[in-house]
């Protein structure tokens, strides 16, 4: 399965106005890009339609967290790029065996993470709620409080939504315990994504 990630507008997101990575190497590469859907096609919104959503979605995450203020969603740059799922599995993984280094870590995140003793107990061990956590979040919202949050996005889809305060704590504690302090995090959120709409 793929892991797709976007940063920029949800507005623009919603209305799918951006290129997607398949596109954009169609594109760059002069070939025909079609997107097929298995089953019915989603009916996105229009861009007006899409800002009322969103709206009405950043209203209802102020509801649950006052604190979490609104953000503006008008920015025309974007960034989409797509890896594979075992990509976060691995991140997952890496977080969960740092609390338990009694059991022997798989070789590789190919498998996915059912079954794993490590996930799979991370709840009932009372260590899921923290970096592995946050790292499995749906969607990030630019906000500098801690805020993890179960709610509907602007499509009316159950996802968890936390803070990019809440991404960089979970990043820094990977550098920390996972990546030997060998990754620059503040560079990240100083830069964030390059690429520019097409």
């Amino acid at each position: 399965m793929s892991l797709d990630l976007y940063c920029g507008s949800l507005s623009k997101y919603y209305s799918r106005q951006f290129e997607t990575p398949q596109a954009r190497v169609a594109r760059e590469k002069g070939l025909e890009y079609r997107l097929v859907y298995e089953g019915e096609p989603v009916d996105w919104p229009d861009s007006d339609d899409a800002g009322r959503r969103v709206d009405d979605f950043q209203s209802r995450i102020q509801e649950k967290n006052a604190a979490v203020t609104s953000w503006e969603d008008d920015n025309p740059n974007y960034f989409a790029e797509q890896l594979f799922d075992y990509s976060l599995n691995g991140l997952l993984l890496a977080c969960a065996y740092h609390y338990r280094p009694e059991l022997t870590r798989p070789a590789s995140s190919l498998n996915g993470l059912s079954g794993d003793p490590a996930y799979d107990e991370a709840v009932d061990r009372e260590y899921y709620f923290g970096p592995l956590a946050i790292s499995e979040a749906h969607l990030y919202v630019p906000a500098d409080v801690d805020a993890l949050l179960m709610c509907k996005d602007p499509m009316g889809w159950d996802i968890v939504v936390t803070t990019t305060s809440n991404l960089r704590y979970a990043l820094d504690w990977s550098r920390k315990n996972i990546w030997n302090g060998e990754t620059d995090v503040d560079l990240w959120f100083k830069e964030g994504p390059h690429r520019e709409p097409a």
